[in-house]
């Protein structure tokens, strides 16, 4: 819950939380392993087995899609073939991924 002002919560609006209860449902219908993101973030990853999805602030194609604009639900990320992300950090303006191309 929190800040969701650019959608990066991931749960399919850009209203901003302050429930006591801190879970918000996101609609991806995928395993996820991981979330990534970083200090005064305004985009949120999930790191799934080979995929990684992505919703929040894109104004500099930050989710790694090839399209400007933000995101209210995660959307998949780009990648030339199946990855293995070990993490993503990320900030307002960039965002960076540690892991591993798989059978390029």
């Amino acid at each position: 819950c929190g800040r969701n002002d650019e959608g990066q919560l991931g749960n399919g609006n850009s209203i901003n939380t302050s429930e006591k209860d801190p879970i918000v449902k996101v609609n991806l219908n995928k395993i996820v392993r991981r979330i990534g993101s970083g200090p005064s973030s305004q985009s949120v990853f999930f790191i799934g087995d080979k995929k990684v999805y992505a919703s929040g602030l894109n104004d500099r194609f930050q989710l790694g899609i090839n399209e400007i604009g933000s995101r209210e639900t995660p959307v998949m990320v780009e990648f030339k073939c199946d990855v293995d992300i070990e993490f993503v950090s990320s900030s307002g303006s960039h965002t960076v991924a540690n892991g591993i191309y798989l059978n390029c």
